[in-house]
Order: C-alpha cells, then structure tokens, then sequence
C-alpha cells in the first residue's frame, strides 16, 4: 500500500457510499490469487449490483474493488465468515480510508483529532476546511470542482461507517 505521501488524491469516492451488500457480495465472489478484473465480470454477470446500466454496473463495481483490494485475505475473509454489521462496516471504512488519500487524511486529521478533543459532532464544513486547506498545496485538488457533493459522501460514509456509533454521545 502506498504511503499518504505518494499515493494520488482521488476523489472517486463519490460513487456511493459504503456499499455493504455489494461489497459483501463481490468479497464472496472474489477468488484468492485471481485478477480483480474477472471478480468485477463475474458480479457484472451476476447482477450483484442492482443499477440499470452497464457502465453504471461497471463503475461501481470497479470502485468495490478499488476498495476491498485494500484488505488482506485474512480480512477479506473476516469480513465474509465472522464479522458482525458494525465490524463489517468498521472495516469497509478502513477498506475506504486505505484506498482514499482524501478520505484517510480525513479521518486522521479531523475526525480523530475531534474525538480526542472530546468534539463528539462532525460539522458538513469539516470536509470543505480540510479540502481548501489541502487544495493551497495541491494542484490536482485544487483543479476539481465538485468539493460539495464529496463532502456530502464522505459525511455519509461516516456516518455509515461505526466509527460514528463510537463517538457520538
């Protein structure tokens, strides 16, 4: 895995949210060893995700497995066999924060900077700060234009995700 310092922003975390159920489904479907590409086919040819077009499908199979490749098989398999919903979720938030530069620097820099400060609410502007503060220094942040949509996605993911269940009151 590549180190904050290396790996580019991407922001195409703004296609869903946690997706649990695909994600499940397509852990489920994935063959140890195997190539990413025929896991994505193999849940294109199921139907696993329930989206009307094939692009659509394709997408967001892609961002799925963008995501769940972050897991160890030990995980990966975790996930699957003996996780509960909040491990599962627990662990799709940190599948989204190691394959997410954004998101990861998010939860570190301000969503655990405000839990240790006892600062149990998570402010929509939060993610504006942070996204303008790293744009100063970033060209590819600062040429993209969709700051509000992605800040809605990300407070969704965490929201989603338990680590809001362990910080709110």
């Amino acid at each position: 895995m590549s180190t904050s310092a290396k790996q580019d922003y991407k922001m195409s975390f703004s296609t869903g949210g946690l997706f649990m159920n695909e994600r499940l489904e397509v852990a489920r479907l994935h063959v140890e060893g195997e190539p990413w590409e025929q896991t994505i086919l193999r849940a294109m040819d199921e139907g696993t995700t329930s989206l009307p077009k094939s692009a659509s499908n394709r997408r967001t199979l892609r961002e799925i497995s963008n995501r769940l490749l972050t897991l160890s098989a030990a995980e990966r398999m975790y996930l699957i066999e003996e996780a509960d919903r909040s491990e599962r979720q627990a662990l799709l938030w940190v599948a989204t924060c190691r394959a997410y530069r954004f998101i990861r620097e998010f939860a570190v820099e301000v969503i655990r900077e405000r839990y240790l400060s006892y600062q149990l609410t998570l402010p929509l502007e939060s993610f504006d700060i942070l996204f303008e503060a790293k744009a100063e220094w970033n060209e590819g942040l600062a040429g993209l234009s969709r700051i509000q949509p992605s800040a809605q996605t990300c407070g969704s993911k965490y929201r989603t995700g338990i680590l809001l269940g362990a910080c709110t009151p």
